[in-house]
């Protein structure tokens, strides 16, 4: 990676995904009988969403106005997360 202007650009999330799926080849051609954790500081990956999430700030405020295409959310009753 090689991030500036005329370059790379900077570092993204689907570059952080990148790096993490290959790490976890090395780790399981070096070590196939082991099971690892890794751990991540996730502060960079909080403004981090698919390209199609569904985003507020991507929103329409009004009418007429181009209109990003985002996917359908969907969450499972079983949701560990759910509020009382």
């Amino acid at each position: 990676l090689y991030p500036g202007k005329n370059y790379d650009g900077f570092w993204t999330n689907d570059n952080f995904v990148d790096q993490v799926k290959w790490s976890i080849k090395i780790f399981e051609w070096m070590y196939p009988s082991a099971i690892a954790e890794f751990v991540f500081h996730q502060s960079l990956a909080h403004s981090a969403f698919a390209k199609d999430a569904l985003n507020a700030k991507e929103m329409n405020v009004k009418p007429g106005t181009k209109q990003q295409v985002m996917h359908d959310t969907y969450i499972p009753l079983d949701n560990p997360n759910l509020a009382p």
